[in-house]
């Protein structure tokens, strides 16, 4: 089935953070260790993308992000969406071999 969005939706990461519909303080993102909502999120990946910036992110840094999957690791997509850095998902479930690999090919410059 085909789902259909309405024209104001919104269409990148950044524009979902930044889309002034929907309460503030309804939930947002959840994960095994609770629920935030929309604010709190919000300052997760204003943390996230302050601390990547800190350490030499800008736009065109590839990431590598080798994270479960958590808020966390979504407040990192974020960032880096925010930055202009392309993120490198990683599975967490690889083994050193197969990241290596994916580092080299990647040319991930921060991990």
């Amino acid at each position: 089935m085909r789902t259909f969005y309405r024209p104001d939706y919104p269409r990148t990461l950044t524009a979902l953070l930044a889309s002034p519909g929907g309460n503030p303080t309804a939930p947002f993102v959840s994960d095994a260790a609770g629920t935030l909502d929309r604010q709190t999120f919000h300052q997760c990946v204003l943390r996230a993308t302050a601390g990547l910036r800190k350490v030499g992110v800008g736009a065109g840094t590839r990431v590598a992000l080798w994270l479960p999957n958590n808020a966390g690791y979504l407040a990192a997509i974020f960032a880096c969406a925010r930055l202009g850095a392309l993120a490198v998902h990683i599975n967490t479930r690889f083994r050193s071999a197969e990241v290596g690999n994916l580092l080299r090919r990647s040319r991930a410059g921060l991990c």
